[in-house]
């Protein structure tokens, strides 16, 4: 060990009655073994009138390794360990974390700076924890029999409500929170004198997004509101403003109606009960675990407490994510739901990864993005079954989903067998918004980009499921919100490939559940 590897005896003769101020108590050992100071919280920790003796009965068998190999030269210091020891004066027992540093005197002999903390209030905020996950486990438990009970009671009631409870829960919670915000947005929009192109494009993604859900859900009724408000926002877009604005309160109000009684037939599973159900457990564990990131974020590097947040944190983490597996299912619906549609052939969708779970936030921007490229892969990529079976292909189109995590990220790959991108008609298009000048020879990777810019369609015509071009900017912005990425690759006449990663290691309160 060299002398820079310690702080000096002066100097930390000069700095104790600032030290005293901290929350950490201080023992300084001389290079003879012997008791210097002891610092008013460590006085508090051990004994008003603690000796060398009860220094050491605190640091118990990891005196040698704080103290003597110090002293000795062989260490600067030991690393922060937990101990556990008699409280003073017969307390309760004292549980501390303790670490030292080398305190080198003007004549080359070595001291010892030992610095303790009280870690019994983590310890015991551990514990806390850990009974209110349990207790927060059971009461789920008791709510989902109590949901089968209502259940069996009321089939009859409830068959004709069939196509809304078959929604997954996560599902339903995430398709109303972007609703109710979708709604707001165009609300807002509506209530101005004037609207411009960029607030028109806000709306029409909010509207888009919603409607392609809707109609993936089976919920047919508010996604014919919404493609209704979507044609009045492009009118408005091309005029500035809305012609009726009597007109367009009422089919936003119609909108925000049908989203509202959806929630309403929907919640009659959770009439009986605490009324919140899985869907506000969830919401409330990822609540507290965000708060958990949040402390975790302000404690130092080496603070002490750090361990028994991370703890909590991998404790209760699990309770508030969400399976994929119910996603994918629902993806696979909407698969169905755009090719009869469009009079196309069903195509497989297959899927890997649906077992992984991940936090409610997370989960909502995947059920709002992915739809969107599903729609798009068998609205745009997938030929007729006419043109499979001429390029040698099977009549129906295939498109996998396939999730892994791999370094704190989700990764989704999602891919079709269909033509690819037309990439002569991005061009074109692109040329005519002014996206791309005349003259531009952009490469073919820099044409699948063009399929993110807001408003570029290559479609013949709007339907109820393509056709405005926000779907894909949509779906980009969704995933983007939450720190990820998403990129695309075509290759002609073999399909497209999108690619997807969102950061696991954050976990952002969800929104509210659904009343």
């Amino acid at each position: 060990m060299s002398r820079d590897d310690a702080i000096s005896w002066e100097h930390t003769l000069g700095v104790l009655p600032f030290l005293d101020q901290l929350q950490l108590g201080f023992v300084l050992i001389d290079p003879a073994g012997s008791l210097v100071h002891l610092s008013y919280i460590a006085r508090r920790m051990l004994g008003r009138r603690a000796r060398i003796a009860r220094v050491a009965e605190v640091l118990g068998d990891a005196w040698p390794a704080l103290v003597d190999d110090v002293i000795a030269g062989r260490s600067p210091g030991g690393r922060w360990r937990e101990l556990r020891a008699p409280g003073a004066d017969d307390g309760d027992e004292l549980l501390v974390a303790a670490r030292s540093t080398a305190v080198t005197q003007a004549d080359g002999r070595v001291g010892v700076l030992v610095s303790l903390f009280d870690v019994s209030a983590e310890v015991g905020m551990h514990a806390r924890y850990k009974d209110a996950l349990a207790q927060l486990e059971a009461a789920n438990q008791g709510l989902r029999r109590r949901i089968a009970e209502v259940l069996r009671e009321h089939e009859d009631d409830l068959a004709q409500f069939d196509e809304l409870l078959a929604i997954a829960p996560a599902i339903f919670a995430s398709f109303v929170a972007e609703a109710r915000e979708a709604v707001a947005e165009v609300a807002a929009l509506v209530g101005g004198d004037t609207l411009s192109a960029a607030a028109a494009d806000v709306g029409m993604r909010a509207t888009h997004t919603l409607k392609g859900n809707a109609r993936g859900l089976g919920l047919n009724s508010i996604a014919g509101r919404a493609h209704a408000v979507e044609e009045l926002l492009g009118r408005a877009r091309a005029a500035g403003r809305f012609a009726d604005r009597v007109d367009a309160d009422g089919a936003v109000e119609d909108l925000r109606r049908a989203v509202e009684r959806a929630v309403v037939l929907r919640g009659r599973l959770t009439e009986v009960g605490d009324g919140g159900g899985g869907l506000e457990l969830t919401t409330t564990i990822a609540d507290a675990a965000g708060r958990l990131e949040d402390a975790l974020a302000e404690l130092a590097p080496d603070h002490p407490a750090r361990r028994h947040v991370r703890d909590a944190l991998a404790a209760i983490d699990p309770l508030g994510r969400v399976p994929l597996g119910q996603l994918f299912e629902y993806l696979r619906v909407t698969a169905r739901t755009a090719a009869e549609a469009a009079a196309r052939e069903v195509p497989d969708v297959e899927h890997v990864g649906g077992a992984i779970a991940v936090p409610p936030s997370v989960h909502a921007a995947l059920a709002q993005a992915l739809p969107h490229l599903v729609r798009n892969a068998v609205v745009h990529g997938l030929e007729p079954a006419a043109a499979r079976i001429a390029a040698g292909k099977p009549a129906a189109g295939t498109i996998r989903l396939e999730a892994r995590e791999d370094g704190g990220e989700l990764r989704v790959r999602l891919e079709d067998d269909g033509r690819g991108l037309d990439h002569a008609a991005l061009a074109a298009r692109a040329v005519e918004l002014g996206v791309l000048p005349a003259a531009a020879a952009a490469t073919p990777a820099a044409l699948d980009q063009l399929i993110f810019h807001p408003g570029l369609s290559t479609a013949a015509g709007v339907t109820m499921d393509a056709g405005r071009g926000y779907g894909n900017a949509a779906a980009r912005a969704d995933i983007e919100a939450l720190g990820g990425r998403l990129e695309v690759r075509s290759t002609p006449g073999q399909g497209v490939v999108f690619e997807l990663a969102v950061p696991l290691g954050v976990v952002k309160p969800a929104r509210p559940a659904p009343g």
